[in-house]
């Protein structure tokens, strides 16, 4: 059985480049502020000690430090207009990868194991497709308590022609609650890391939804296809 695979568009709409740049100045704003203060304290010697020049120099080299990381993820954006055809990538060889981000532990496997002979087709390479996988489930799977230190864990699973990759944070849970909400990848808070993941994802005919009856439960799916050993 062959699942069809929905191609993704390489290159970003209009409307995508319209939030993207509106993204991209909305969370310039705060570190851009907060830089800006900073300096003028210090310009104006409005700081009475050392150390509270001291502490507002590190505060203004943080806040440069988020704009350039912004600004990282602006050109991740970019990068992706490039052409680039999709090729084949066996399931396993990037859930291996994922394990070997993430560390022993973290990834585990259902019972019945995976198919060998199963694959999906990506753009990206199976490195830069779990680093997208491991970057979107950081940001979206909360942790139940609110403890955003547990560590991420992921449930693999193979079924009905999918690769399904069940993210939490905390012990590892095969009682897998019903996933019935799309992620949207332009919510405020996330910069463009979740875009340019997300859209990694969908280019290897990913999807990502999240489940309201479990907060910080995510599921990444992709469809698979049978080859000959």
């Amino acid at each position: 059985m062959v699942t069809p695979v929905t191609d993704v568009p390489t290159r970003a709409s209009a409307d995508e480049i319209e939030k993207a740049l509106s993204l991209l100045i909305h969370d310039l704003r705060t570190p851009l502020g907060v830089a800006l203060g900073y300096v003028r304290l210090i310009k104006d010697e409005r700081l009475a000690s050392p150390e509270e020049r001291e502490k507002a120099l590190a505060r203004a080299i943080t806040a440069l430090g988020s704009m350039w990381r912004l600004c990282e993820d602006a050109d991740g954006f970019l990068a992706q207009q490039t052409e680039g055809a999709r090729t084949a990538m066996r399931s396993r060889t990037l859930v291996d990868r994922l394990a070997g981000r993430l560390g022993t532990g973290r990834v585990h496997q259902q019972a019945d194991g995976m198919n060998e002979h199963r694959t999906l087709r990506s753009r990206a390479g199976s490195a830069d497709l779990a680093q997208a996988i491991e970057c979107a489930a950081n940001l979206l799977a909360r942790s139940g308590n609110g403890v955003a230190a547990e560590p991420l864990t992921f449930v693999v699973s193979e079924e009905a022609g999918e690769l399904r990759l069940f993210a939490r944070r905390g012990l590892p849970s095969t009682d897998i609650p019903e996933f019935d909400t799309v992620v949207d990848p332009w919510r405020k808070g996330y910069g463009l890391s979740l875009p340019v993941a997300c859209r990694v994802i969908a280019q290897a005919g990913g999807r990502l939804s999240m489940a309201s009856s479990s907060p910080g439960a995510l599921l990444i799916s992709f469809p698979l296809e049978d080859v000959l050993a």
